[in-house]
């Protein structure tokens, strides 16, 4: 099997109150976000066999450039990042970068999107990708 270069993208938050934006000058330290995401380790916790670059916007900025060298790159978010992730899509899908959505904005059925995770980046490989 193909390993392959994926990386998982959690897209900043519009100032609001699930970013906490305002908060975090009220930190001690030079902090950049007050939580991270837990499904982007999740997920790449069920393809242990490739290669997984975690990015999460609200600590880091994206460089589209270095999102060329990925095989796959996923991105996810809440309804109160639609736009953001939409924003991130375009230019992904104008490069012909191989882009998947996921997350609570694309649904909310959890147990079947980490069988289906799971099953697509093996079938990738092969080049047989799953639609539901």
């Amino acid at each position: 099997m193909k390993r392959l270069k994926i990386c998982l993208i959690n897209p900043k938050f519009e100032p609001s109150y699930w970013g906490f934006d305002y908060a975090l000058p009220l930190y001690p330290g030079n902090k950049k976000c007050t939580m991270t995401t837990g499904a982007l380790a999740h997920l790449a916790g069920l393809v242990p066999d490739h290669e997984v670059c975690l990015l999460d916007e609200n600590v880091e900025e994206i460089d589209f450039e270095f999102l060329k060298g990925f095989d796959i790159v996923g991105v996810t978010g809440m309804i109160v990042q639609r736009d953001r992730m939409r924003e991130i899509l375009r230019p992904l899908r104008k490069m012909g970068v191989f882009a998947v959505v996921g997350g609570a904005y694309a649904s909310v059925d959890e147990p079947f999107f980490d069988g289906l995770w799971a099953r697509n980046i093996n079938s990738f490989t092969s080049k047989k990708i799953l639609r539901t």
